[in-house]
């Protein structure tokens, strides 16, 4: 019988360490060297703001079979790999490219987006 890998992450929330840091500390590897920050006024939209909260939205997609095979096999064989957060940043990075990205949505798209995706718990 196969053992299944542990799972050490159920959301995003939380502190944000680097994953290679975090396998240092649960596996007793090398420590990777201090990640540098991005230079002034660069942006960084996959790190929250201090106001901003953080709060899961259900997303579903369809992805190509070899796409979806790859995603689980690297969370088999790299500890800490988590879909979740490898899917958030990979679309966070793309839609950093894409100016439309950051125009605000008129009032009633934002006002249908809150009734449906947005609302709070």
């Amino acid at each position: 019988m196969k053992q299944r890998k542990p799972d050490f992450g159920l959301n995003l929330q939380g502190p944000a360490a680097p994953l290679d840091q975090t396998d240092a500390l649960l596996y007793g590897l090398p420590a990777a060297a201090a990640p540098t920050t991005p230079a002034a006024g660069t942006k960084n939209a996959s790190a929250p703001s201090a106001n901003e909260e953080l709060v899961e939205v259900s997303f579903t997609t369809l992805i190509r079979k070899s796409t979806f095979l790859r995603l689980k096999q690297a969370e088999f064989w790299k500890p800490g790999f988590m879909i979740k957060k490898a899917t958030d940043k990979a679309l966070s990075d793309f839609l950093d490219t894409l100016p439309e990205a950051d125009k605000t949505l008129p009032e009633e798209e934002l006002h249908r987006l809150n009734l449906k995706k947005l609302k709070t718990r």
